[in-house]
C-alpha cells in the first residue's frame, strides 16, 4: 500500500494519506512514505519529525493555547471589560448594582427595532452568566466598539479572575 505524509514546516506530520481511501484529495506537497516509515511514525506521532531523509525524534509540540471562556459570571465579565477599559469604575459598578447598561452597550442596541431593543435591555436587566455566543455581542462589533478578538479577550481576563 501506498502513504504519504502531509508535513507542516517543522517536518511534522498534519496527516497521512493513501490513494486508495483518499484518491485525488491528498496535499499537495504531501511526501510519499513506505509502510513501515508509516507504522514506526503511528507509534509516537508527536515526538517524531521527517527531517529530509528519515524520522528523527524530537520533543513534542507545546499545547496549543487555551480557549477563550465562553460563559463567566456578569460581574466577572464587567470587572474584566473595566480592566481593559472598556468601560469606566462607575460604569461597571453600575452595571452590576443596578443594572443600568455600560454606554458602549447602550450604542449597540441603540438601532434596533423597539421589540428587540427592550428584550435586549430586559435581558442585560436580569442577566448572571455573559455567554460569547449571545448575540448581543455581534452587535457589539457591528457597531465597531470592539472587534472579536477584544471581545475574546475579555472573557479571557474574566476568566482568570475569581
Amino acid at each position: 500500500m501506498t502513504f504519504f505524509a502531509d508535513l507542516d514546516d517543522d517536518g511534522r506530520v498534519r496527516g497521512f494519506y493513501t490513494p486508495d481511501i483518499h484518491g485525488d484529495a491528498i496535499p499537495e506537497g504531501a511526501i510519499e512514505i513506505s509502510e513501515a516509515v508509516y507504522a514506526a511514525w503511528l507509534v509516537d506521532t508527536a515526538r517524531q519529525r521527517w527531517n529530509g531523509e528519515a524520522l528523527e525524534a524530537c520533543d513534542p509540540p507545546p499545547p496549543p493555547p487555551p480557549l477563550p471562556a465562553r460563559d463567566v459570571s456578569f460581574w466577572q465579565f464587567m470587572m474584566a471589560a473595566w480592566k481593559l477599559n472598556f468601560i469606566t469604575h462607575a460604569e461597571a459598578l453600575t452595571a452590576v448594582r443596578q443594572r443600568i447598561m455600560p454606554p458602549a452597550f447602550a450604542q449597540a442596541i441603540a438601532g434596533l427595532p423597539a421589540e428587540a431593543k427592550l428584550a435586549a435591555e430586559l435581558k442585560f436587566a436580569g442577566i448572571t452568566r455573559m455567554l460569547r455566543s449571545d448575540p448581543m455581542f455581534a452587535l457589539v462589533v457591528a457597531a465597531d466598539i470592539a472587534t472579536d478578538e477584544q471581545i475574546d479577550g475579555v472573557f479571557a481576563v474574566a476568566a482568570t479572575i475569581a
